[in-house]
């Protein structure tokens, strides 16, 4: 399902919606099914690191209170 959903940045329709919400775009600037799944994974691997300093931190609080 998920590479269903992704592969909607391949298909003309959306691209074309692109093109009309920008006129000037080029090929090169639409972005590419890769592009979006590069995106995504990097996101989420950045929103672990962040996740686990919290914790990190949340955790050296903790054991100071106790």
């Amino acid at each position: 399902m998920f590479g269903q959903a992704l592969a909607l940045a391949e298909k003309p329709i959306f691209r074309n919606c692109l093109v009309a919400m920008r006129p000037k775009t080029t090929r090169k600037d639409l972005p590419s099914r890769h592009d979006i799944e590069v995106y995504i994974h990097n996101e989420f691997v950045d929103w672990l690191k962040m996740l686990k300093t919290e914790i990190i931190v949340s955790k050296a609080l903790f054991l100071q209170v106790f």
